[in-house]
């Protein structure tokens, strides 16, 4: 897997969190600092996350030497289909979270992070070193975080952040796809 590639699916996997910060009402209105505090948090917690589960994959990878591309693009499959069929959801309950508490922003941060382990479980698979991870959700989360909350002010409309979270989903199983027809030979 090469960087852009790390990339596509890290921004794929972002796109998450973007719609979950979008539809957010309480972020609309809030002050700098708040917001600062949010983005912050959910792109640290997202990085720890990942890091975390590079971590656990590299052990896994070491049990499923021969199977770890197969397990991985298992991963990037379930990832895709489970975020396509969010977007197709109604999402009112990630739309009324106050965010000022710190606490209440660390348990919003974990909860949006939990596919950033899980996809980062699976990297190690494509030889995707620690720092590479790191680097790349880090930066890819903060300007992801950044942009849905000014989006977010700008505009209301849900169908965007719909689209965004499917066209994530898309990208994961398409990505998911070309790993699984790589690996049995189809193309090379």
């Amino acid at each position: 897997m090469n960087t852009l590639m790390l990339v596509i699916i890290v921004l794929a996997i972002s796109l998450d969190a973007f719609t979950a910060l979008f539809l957010n009402r309480f972020l609309k209105t809030a002050n700098f600092r708040i917001v600062f505090m949010n983005i912050a948090m959910i792109s640290i917690m997202a990085t720890l996350f990942a890091v975390t589960g590079a971590f656990v994959g590299k052990q896994f990878d070491y049990f499923f030497s021969g199977m770890g591309t197969g397990l991985a693009s298992g991963l990037f499959l379930m990832l895709g289909l489970k975020m396509m069929a969010k977007s197709l959801k109604p999402r009112v309950d990630e739309m009324n979270f106050e965010l000022e508490n710190p606490k209440m922003i660390v348990f919003y941060a974990i909860a949006l992070s939990m596919n950033a382990f899980i996809l980062a479980i699976a990297l190690p698979a494509f030889k995707i070193g620690v720092l590479q991870v790191f680097l790349s959700f880090i930066i890819i989360f903060l300007f992801s975080s950044l942009a849905a909350v000014f989006t977010g002010r700008i505009t209301d409309n849900f169908k965007i952040a719909m689209r965004f979270e499917f066209a994530g989903g898309i990208i994961l199983t398409g990505s998911a796809v070309y790993y699984l027809i790589k690996l049995f030979g189809i193309i090379s």
